[in-house]
């Protein structure tokens, strides 16, 4: 478990666009008249809470996505959706004119 969380977040701090998101993103919220570091600490932690909260709620819809679409009728359901929505895009192209 705490080699995948290194793993994770080796690769995380060397993402260049990270990088470049939080040096463009923070300064605006750091009120240079004030101390750095709590300012830094509070920006960090607010960010990593609103992480973990949007995972979380991304995992548990995505169990219960699963326990719905595993089903024999959820598994129809969904093969009706999507063909529904290939013959809407088959009809759409059809009726375009270039």
């Amino acid at each position: 478990m705490l080699r995948c969380f290194i793993e994770g977040f080796l690769v995380s701090i060397s993402n260049p666009k990270a990088v470049i998101f939080f040096m463009s993103i923070f300064p605006q919220f750091i009120d240079v008249t004030q101390e750095y570091a709590p300012q830094f600490v509070l920006l960090a932690a607010t960010f990593s809470v609103l992480v973990i909260v949007i995972h979380t709620i991304y995992a548990a819809f995505a169990s219960f996505a699963k326990s719905k679409l595993s089903s024999k009728k959820g598994n129809a359901l969904l093969n009706k959706i999507s063909g529904g929505v290939f013959v809407s895009f088959g009809v759409g192209l059809a009726a375009s004119s270039k």
